[in-house]
């Protein structure tokens, strides 16, 4: 049988997996945050922070304003989409690539 603690480090590591396959951690401030936000990983329709690390994010980032159903924890991580704030982070991150190709 497996305990709660053990499901949620099995948990913890697929939300590791994903976030390493798809997204890039980047310094807030490269992405047109304030830098009190910290670093943020960005994929090409998301932004995620460490779960410890939203309080910064959505007071600093506005993103205390995107809707519920647009955010989702999962293990460590919380993840947003589908918000023009995110579009924005994501944009600047687009943006950043370029200018560093």
């Amino acid at each position: 049988m497996t305990t709660l603690y053990q499901a949620q480090q099995e948990v913890n590591a697929i939300a590791q997996a994903y976030i390493d396959e798809n997204f890039a951690k980047v310094s807030a401030s490269k992405v047109n945050l304030d830098s009190m936000c910290g670093a943020v990983f960005v994929s090409d329709d998301a932004v995620a922070v460490y779960t410890c690390n939203t309080a910064r994010l959505n007071y600093y980032g506005g993103f205390e304003y995107i809707d519920k159903s647009d955010v989702t924890v999962l293990g460590e991580y919380t993840i947003y989409s589908n918000d023009e704030r995110v579009y924005d982070v994501i944009d600047a991150f687009e943006d950043l690539q370029a200018q560093t190709a």
